[in-house]
């Protein structure tokens, strides 16, 4: 991660002061992205990244809290871009999920591929991430429109296909 990056990051993370030493935050964030980068498991974690049961714990933990969420928001308040793009996808889930507790954090349905769940995103020009909503698989395309362009800057472009056609949709843009 860049300074830059680290120096925009570090000011929406959670600053716990009890208790023991914090690991560096930088470090185990790193850690983070390289196991969600390389699909390298958590015990697996490089020494350089810190204890892999820290990293984990704290990954599940900022995920529970809405940390990321945080994070992501305050990206995307800092992204000043000429055009977004916004679609969804859907995603088939392991066959394992099938057996979880009904959680409200899964966002679980049924479409014709089977189980699965449909990402939709908002991405700049270059199709970097800005928001994202989770939604059951026989989801349509456009209720969670409305989160992901609720805060367009004026004269944005909007990128979007045939499943965002909807006169609410254009006004709002």
């Amino acid at each position: 991660m860049s300074d830059p990056e680290w120096e925009f990051i570090k000011a929406v993370l959670p600053n716990k002061t009890r208790g023991k030493k914090r690991v560096d935050d930088r470090r185990v964030i790193n850690g983070m992205f390289y196991v969600l980068r390389t699909g390298t498991p958590w015990a697996d974690l490089p020494s350089e990244y810190g204890p892999p049961t820290t990293v984990y714990n704290r990954f599940k933990r900022w995920s529970y809290a809405g940390h990321w969420d945080r994070i992501m928001d305050a990206i995307a308040d800092a992204n000043n871009v000429d055009t977004v793009m916004v679609d969804g996808t859907s995603v088939r889930t392991h066959h394992s999920t099938t057996t979880l507790k009904k959680d409200p954090r899964h966002c679980l349905g049924h479409s014709r591929g089977g189980l699965g769940e449909k990402i939709h995103a908002l991405t700049n020009q270059d199709g970097l991430p800005i928001r994202y909503e989770l939604t059951p698989g026989q989801a349509h395309d456009v209720p969670p429109c409305k989160t992901l362009l609720d805060n367009l800057q004026p004269r944005q472009d909007v990128l979007a296909d045939n499943a965002y056609d909807a006169d609410w949709i254009r006004d709002m843009i």
